[in-house]
């Protein structure tokens, strides 16, 4: 993914000014998808890496791109109720990431509904992303869309972070009682 800083006057004559980030390379996509919304693009270019991720960690902090397990479950869930339904999986991700906390998790959602868009599988656009998405939700999800049954695989995914929670969740609570009488000792 590219940052770009962009301004851009709205119909209703109001100068907007930002930064996203796109999967496009070149400056001609880029105000393409700007100027979706019927904005016009007034200005936009490319932010060098450095700047990028300067800008990154001003925005997000040292949190980078960690989602809890929790929220990641729910995502799942969500989707996969959706899909299961029978809305697409574009129109199902950024309803489940509407839901989501706002922050690098909504930005990554984002970027992988435009990825979709340009014609991306869910699991390609999740591989860009490995400190949120592990190596065993990718696989299910890779398996789900290879046997058609991305919702059930998704529903999986969600149920196996779950249970990775609990795991995680007692084994602390079962060290916490050790941890106090070795303290008092």
């Amino acid at each position: 993914m590219r940052y770009f800083r962009f301004k851009t006057l709205s119909k209703n004559g109001r100068v907007n000014t930002g930064v996203a980030q796109l999967p496009y390379t070149n400056i001609l996509s880029v105000t393409s998808h700007l100027e979706r919304g019927g904005d016009m693009v007034i200005f936009v270019k490319k932010m060098n890496r450095l700047v990028a991720a300067l800008y990154v960690f001003a925005t997000y902090g040292f949190q980078g791109s960690s989602v809890s397990r929790v929220e990641l479950a729910e995502f799942f869930n969500n989707l996969s109720v959706m899909l299961k339904a029978g809305i697409s999986l574009l129109v199902a991700l950024k309803d489940a990431g509407a839901g989501s906390q706002k922050g690098r998790f909504g930005t990554v959602l984002e970027a992988i509904s435009l990825d979709i868009e340009a014609g991306a599988t869910l699991s390609e656009t999740m591989r860009q992303y490995p400190g949120i998405f592990s190596a065993t939700t990718l696989h299910l999800v890779t398996l789900g869309e290879e046997t058609g049954a991305l919702d059930e695989m998704l529903l999986q995914c969600s149920r196996h972070l779950k249970r990775l929670q609990e795991i995680i969740s007692s084994t602390k609570q079962a060290l916490i009682y050790p941890a106090i009488v070795l303290t008092m000792i």
